[in-house]
């Protein structure tokens, strides 16, 4: 029922823009409304969300009650966004945002650091977006593994939405932290650091990635051989990124990465590891053009 009176509110919102702009305390009262059905989600981690069992897919997510909450505040969020524009809706999300992060409750400062992952869009701004990915970096070494899973995701959306500006600037200390969290105890959060990795070693140019590329290859493949499904493939993509946005430098490391490649090809062969098996397809065929066709 909260949800969808939530719904019904940001529909008139989307409808009536000019409305939202002109009566901010309303705006203000519909984003409290969003942030209050974020919060509503169990306070204790679930152990299979902090380690998902083999063959376990995002798919899989669909219906869970935590995910469903949180899915629906981003997307509330994001049409918002949208429909009024960043100067109506900054100030205010800023607000309630800089209130929620100060909440000892971690539900809060979640449901904050999610929020924050669509601002990206809508702003060219750097300058604007600067305390925002300050404020979410600030938390990375938080001691819930929901909020350092969701500082990578917010991490992650904004290196995607800002490519290249984001990279430009955060280079140095995003692959600090990231390599950081690639050793994380709870394996959804070395997941996701994975994940953030892959969207933002996009936007790197060759060069400056270079730096980075044997450390992080080394973890990636230690990984590859100890972790979970979901874990692995959240990896497989995060190569596939290094690999293309890397180029030729990646020839040192593709010989080896092709025969560990086939290897798991040949100890995955469980239906539960079909997706893994075509995202494996995928990588040989992005290593391989990176490398390109004499060395293929």
């Amino acid at each position: 029922m909260k949800e969808q009176a939530t719904e019904v509110a940001v529909l008139v919102m989307e409808r009536l823009p000019s409305l939202a702009k002109q009566q901010k305390e309303v705006l203000s009262g519909i984003i409290e409304m969003i942030f209050f059905n974020m919060i509503q989600i169990d306070d204790e981690i679930d152990p299979e969300w902090a380690s998902p069992k083999e063959g376990f897919s995002d798919e899989h997510e669909n219906g869970e009650v935590d995910t469903d909450e949180i899915n629906f505040g981003i997307q509330s969020v994001d049409r918002l966004m949208s429909a009024i524009g960043e100067k109506a809706m900054l100030p205010i999300l800023a607000s309630l945002v800089q209130q929620m992060m100060t909440n000892p409750d971690w539900r809060y400062q979640n449901a904050a650091i999610m929020a924050l992952s669509q601002v990206g869009e809508y702003i060219d701004d750097i300058e604007q977006v600067k305390p925002i990915m300050n404020m979410v970096i600030s938390f990375h070494d938080n001691k819930n593994p929901r909020i350092r899973h969701s500082v990578c995701h917010c991490i992650g959306q904004i290196s995607d939405d800002m490519n290249p500006k984001i990279q430009e600037i955060y280079s140095e200390q995003v692959l600090s932290i990231m390599s950081k969290l690639l050793y994380d105890p709870v394996p959804r959060v070395v997941s996701n650091a994975a994940a953030c990795l892959a969207n933002f070693v996009e936007g790197m140019n060759e060069a400056t990635l270079n730096n980075y590329l044997k450390p992080f290859l080394v973890r990636f493949f230690e990984i590859l051989q100890n972790a979970c499904s979901f874990t692995k493939e959240s990896v497989i993509s995060a190569i596939s990124t290094f690999a293309e946005t890397s180029g030729k430098d990646f020839l040192p490391y593709y010989d080896d990465a092709v025969n560990f490649f086939f290897r798991m090809m040949e100890t995955h062969q469980d239906k539960l590891y079909k997706q893994l098996r075509g995202m494996i397809i995928e990588v040989l065929t992005i290593m391989a053009h990176a490398v390109e066709y004499e060395n293929f």
